[in-house]
């Protein structure tokens, strides 16, 4: 016998099976409850819309659990396991960063994400949150271009991009790591 598949994943596999075939926006909630042989209402326990669903597709995807919890792996080895699980879900993604909805829900969870790490070393005030902001909306921007470029480049060198715009604001602005001569 086996082993049965927690429903979140049944609901989830559903989706990207659909989207194999049909764009994101016109799959509703009917189309996955009735792919997968579930209800409504069992998709409603896990999930208030579609976007919760594909959120939580990008948490499993990307282990963003990790992300929050496990202050010993780095950001840029958790930044390159996120890009690759993107890559190996390419179809999937493509069409999902297509839409701007899904990407503001993304640029959602990015935040969350980095703010729930920083407040294990400080307290979130006004400019961290505004650097928040644009930090992720311009990693973002990036990682979507990738996207939709078709992954022309590997992921260890959009890592590289990234890293490269994001360390000075980080350790300026975050940090508040400013040099002796006070220049940034």
């Amino acid at each position: 016998m086996t082993p049965k598949k927690p429903t979140q994943r049944v609901l989830a596999e559903s989706l990207l099976q659909l989207s194999q075939n049909i764009p994101i926006k016109n799959i509703t909630v009917d189309m996955i409850v009735r792919n997968c042989g579930l209800t409504r209402r069992t998709f409603y326990n896990y999930y208030e819309d579609k976007v919760m669903l594909i959120e939580w597709i990008f948490e499993q995807d990307t282990h963003l659990d990790e992300f929050y919890t496990n202050l010993n792996i780095p950001l840029n080895v958790l930044t390159l396991q996120k890009l690759e699980a993107i890559r190996n879900n390419n179809r999937f993604y493509t069409k999902i960063f297509r839409e701007e909805e899904y990407r503001k829900s993304f640029a959602k969870i990015e935040k969350e994400a980095f703010l729930r790490r920083i407040q294990q070393f400080r307290s979130i005030d006004i400019q961290i949150d505004y650097t928040m902001d644009f930090l992720v909306n311009g990693s973002l921007a990036v990682v979507t271009h990738w996207i939709l470029s078709g992954f022309r480049e590997e992921p260890d060198e959009i890592l590289r991009k990234l890293t490269l715009c994001i360390t000075d604001v980080v350790r300026y602005d975050i940090l508040h790591d400013v040099p002796p001569d006070g220049t940034i």
